[in-house]
Parts: C-alpha cells; structure tokens; sequence
C-alpha cells in the first residue's frame, strides 16, 4: 500500500489454484478497476504459472488498486472480480461462483501515512514492509472422477 497526495494504493496480487486446465487453457482475472480491465474481458490480466508452482496460476506482479473510499476516515478498497478461462486466445467460460467476487480491504490506521513502498537507508524495507494483498481461491478444478467399485 502506498500514498501520495491523496491517493492510496493497495498493492493486490492474485492467485487461483486451478489443477484441472487442459493444455492450452488461460485464466485471466477481470473487475471493475482500471488495473483489472474494467471489466472488459479483452483487457483482463493473464495468470501464470510454472512446473514449480502448479496447480497455482497467479498474476506476474502485484497490481496497483487505488482507494474507492475514504468514508470511514481510513482507505477501504471495494472491488468485484472475476476468473474467466480462456482457451486459443478465446473466451471459454467464467469461474462457476453465483455472482462476481468480491474484495473489501480498510487501510489500519497504524500504516496510513507510512511510504511503504521505498527502502530504507541500508536497502532494508521500512518497518511494516512493502504491504501485498495477496488473493487465493479455487477454480476450474475438475469433479473428481468416480471411482470404480467391485
């Protein structure tokens, strides 16, 4: 999270545990903020991964999401969101959730006001760290496959 002038940013990197894609397939995350596409899927966020950290898909760095709020005197961010798969460059399907997500985040009031994203002096981080939201949840995973009786 990082201020300036009246501006507050949370920094979110999102990530999904996705173990049942095929070759081929893409997940991307689209919502309703700049950084996420504004919900226009052809501006959503790809996720990746590697052989070391599948089944996890998850964004190449941390996206900058500014404040929606400041109604409780503290920063708050209020975002809806969204998993689609892609397959070929084309839209496949969305996640299997009823409505959007959803995240809701209020800035505490012993880090409003710290510059968390410069170093200190020695190259260190400052005292409560360069602040990441960090976004988990399973999709796209397959049902498991009946197991045979007899």
């Amino acid at each position: 999270m990082s201020n300036t002038m009246n501006t507050t940013t949370f920094n979110v990197a999102f990530s999904c545990k996705a173990p049942g894609l095929s070759f081929g397939e893409v997940i991307k995350v689209v919502g309703n903020s700049p950084s996420l596409g504004n919900n226009n899927l052809s501006r959503a966020v790809t996720l990746h991964t590697t052989p070391s950290t599948y089944p996890y898909y998850e964004t190449a760095a941390s996206l900058p999401l500014n404040a929606t709020s400041f109604q409780s005197g503290s920063p708050e961010l209020s975002i809806s969101y969204q998993y689609a798969l892609f397959t070929g460059g084309r839209f496949k399907r969305w996640e299997t959730t009823p409505e959007p997500r959803r995240l809701d985040v209020v800035m505490p009031q012993d880090v409003q006001g710290m510059d968390l994203g410069d170093e200190e002096e020695d190259g260190s981080a400052p005292a409560g760290g360069n602040q990441i939201i960090t976004v988990v949840v399973d999709v796209f995973s397959r049902p498991e496959e009946p197991r045979p009786t007899g």
